[in-house]
């Protein structure tokens, strides 16, 4: 699975929604430009991102990887960006986790 497929993936639904850019871009809240941008593959869409537009499109995660009509039964790369997925996402708990442990120590010394 690469990047090109999920940008595909997010066209086919917007279309599919009968959305254009411009609507993406207001309910994103950023400019046209960035939207296209994400399309055209020129900005990259971190997670959080992905999940909001995911979440504009009424798309879950087995909605967005069957847009292609691809089942994601198989076990072939769409179970593989899920793992990724969810391993960045953990990750990225992980390190908010560290963060919490910083900030409360930090606290804790400063109360003493």
């Amino acid at each position: 699975m690469n990047k090109r497929f999920i940008i595909d993936q997010i066209r086919i639904l917007r279309r599919k929604h009968n959305l254009s850019q411009s609507e993406m871009a207001d309910k994103l809240h950023i400019s046209m430009k960035t939207y296209q941008n994400i399309e055209y593959g020129i900005t990259k869409i971190d997670l959080d991102r992905l999940e909001k537009i995911m979440e504009l499109l009424n798309s879950n995660w087995k909605d967005f990887l069957e847009t292609a009509d691809l089942p994601i039964e198989n076990n072939g790369d769409h179970t593989i960006v899920l793992e990724k997925v969810l391993e960045e996402r953990n990750r990225y708990i992980e390190k908010l986790e560290r963060d919490v442990l910083y900030y409360q120590k930090l606290l804790e010394n400063r109360l003493y």
